[in-house]
């Protein structure tokens, strides 16, 4: 596999959405294994209440839809899904969406992180770890930059923004 033929959007244009609503028509379909992310206020599902993005996307294709803006696509997409849904840390990405009004069947959900300690116990599970491992070495070259932007600027994840390129392309490549 690797990240060269892997392709991240930003919801930010009627073009855009009508074009993420394609894909997964197309790529997904009602009965698809998608991928689900979600980029908050914080880090801890008890007391951050705030989802400011979700991604979604499959191993060719990431989508950041931000929530102020574009929530009705991806409240359209996830009525229609009925597929498997794997998460990375799905107690939180879970607890987050419930808290957002989106209450995906947790028979459904397939956490890679859980999948991650019982195949490599011995190895950091984080996600951007294993998308070095599993996906292409340079996958978490794009977090180092936001770190780094991010304390520059003095944002937190509740106010860096959700156009900043950074930001939007590690979101997006979450669910790849």
């Amino acid at each position: 596999m690797g990240l060269e033929n892997v392709k991240v959007h930003l919801v930010r244009s009627f073009e855009d959405a009508r074009q993420c609503n394609e894909w997964f028509q197309q790529a997904i379909g009602p009965l698809g294994t998608m991928a689900i992310d979600t980029e908050t206020t914080g880090l801890k599902w008890q007391t951050d209440d705030y989802v400011r993005t979700v991604q979604i996307g499959d191993a060719e294709h990431g989508w950041m839809i931000p929530k102020d803006y574009w929530w009705g696509l991806f409240l359209d997409i996830a009525h229609q899904h009925e597929g498997p849904v794997d998460m990375m840390n799905a107690p939180f990405d879970y607890s987050m969406l419930k808290k957002a009004g989106v209450e995906i069947p947790k028979h459904r959900i397939q956490d890679v992180g859980v999948m991650s300690h019982v195949l490599e116990p011995h190895m950091n599970r984080g996600l951007k770890w294993q998308a070095d491992r599993h996906v292409d070495p340079s996958a978490s070259a794009g977090q180092r930059f936001l770190d780094e932007a991010m304390e520059q600027n003095k944002w937190t994840w509740a106010t860096v923004p959700w156009d900043f390129p950074w930001y939007w392309r590690y979101g997006a490549l979450d669910p790849v």
